[in-house]
């Protein structure tokens, strides 16, 4: 669009673009007042120092105001205004050369308002989200970042990451990570730890990095969305102790009872009648699983240990050994949580009943 006035700011001139964009004819407009005719009252007086300086002969470049059209629409000219001269060369008034930005000035709405709601995203999400420009410095710390580590954003801002946050024996693993992330390969699942402020906790990360781009698509950072795995890997760390727990335990129960038999075995003659139950007992020790190894002594080993102690109750050495080594199969199944129960009035010196 392309508009003049004169020295008063009378419209003396107004082409083909300027009647298209704002609806007005050339014929409606010429010789009305260009600012107080069509200009809204909150610009007029921008719009008029711009139109007093081409008067006094200077020129202004990429000034942007609106202009309304005749429906009330509201159209957005970038406008460069030059003053007019005649032959004689007196001023005679201002010749304004202007470009309709109005689509241009609505994607760029749309475009910052879909900037700030994915900045509210970022900043509001319930995983820590952080960021680093191309030298590895921090662009991005969102508020679950700096809830569980205690650093502000205002504290990281502009500080390396690695060397400013990262552990010695981390460094190399976590900056190789942010620097394939930066040449356009992405990272998923990876595995860090960041610390909290007061050095006291040590905060495990599962890490999602990719490239962040600007409008051209080069890449101009990196994005790490995270994940806060401490509880999960403290968890997963003690069920691990807890199962070499359980097998250590397992083996020594089996060991015990192993050791048992021996002795049990000891007592018993080759060709005795319980020469069957125990062999059936050692089989189970051998072969049971976990799960099984309570459930099948607790029938097998009871009865044995019964019989025997029933057979040999006036023999007193045998006895004596006899109590040794049921105590040993109390204190072995025990141990693992099964019970055990040996009943009979042979033991000395108390008959009662064991349990447990």
């Amino acid at each position: 669009p392309i508009f003049g006035v004169d020295m008063k700011g009378n419209i003396n001139e107004w082409n083909r673009k300027a009647a298209e964009i704002t609806g007005f004819s050339k014929h409606e407009v010429l010789g009305k007042h260009l600012v107080q005719n069509y200009i809204t009252e909150e610009y007029r007086e921008e719009v008029q120092a711009i139109f007093d300086k081409a008067f006094e002969g200077q020129n202004t470049s990429n000034f942007q105001f609106p202009l309304f059209s005749k429906t009330g629409d509201r159209v957005e000219v970038l406008l460069n205004a030059s003053p007019t001269v005649n032959v004689q060369g007196e001023l005679t008034g201002c010749l304004g050369v202007g470009q309709d930005i109005t689509q241009m000035l609505k994607v760029q709405i749309e475009r910052d308002r879909i900037g700030e709601d994915s900045r509210r995203l970022i900043d509001t999400s319930n995983a820590p989200i952080f960021g680093v420009d191309r030298h590895l410095n921090i662009s991005e710390w969102n508020q679950k970042a700096a809830k569980i580590t205690g650093y502000t954003r205002a504290e990281v801002l502009g500080k390396n990451l690695i060397t400013g946050y990262i552990r010695d024996e981390h460094k190399n693993s976590v900056q190789k990570v942010l620097e394939s992330a930066l040449t356009g390969v992405d990272t998923e699942n990876f595995e860090f730890p960041l610390y909290t402020k007061d050095g006291r906790a040590r905060i495990e990360i599962l890490l999602n990095a990719s490239a962040r781009r600007d409008a051209t698509g080069t890449v101009v950072g990196m994005i790490g969305v995270g994940q806060d795995i401490t509880s999960l890997k403290h968890e997963q760390r003690k069920n691990e102790q807890l199962m070499k727990a359980q097998k250590a335990l397992y083996h020594g129960v089996k060991n015990a009872l192993a050791g048992m038999l021996a002795q049990l075995g000891i007592m018993r003659s080759s060709d005795g009648p319980n020469t069957v139950k125990l062999a059936r007992i050692r089989n189970i020790i051998d072969t049971a699983s976990d799960q099984e190894l309570g459930a099948a002594l607790r029938g097998d080993l009871n009865n044995f240990l019964s019989d025997i102690s029933s057979e040999n109750r006036n023999r007193k050495d045998d006895h004596e050994q006899l109590s040794t080594v049921c105590k040993m199969a109390i204190v072995a199944c025990n141990s693992r949580g099964y019970a055990v129960r040996i009943q009979h009035e042979s033991f000395k010196p108390s008959p009662k009943r064991i349990d447990c």
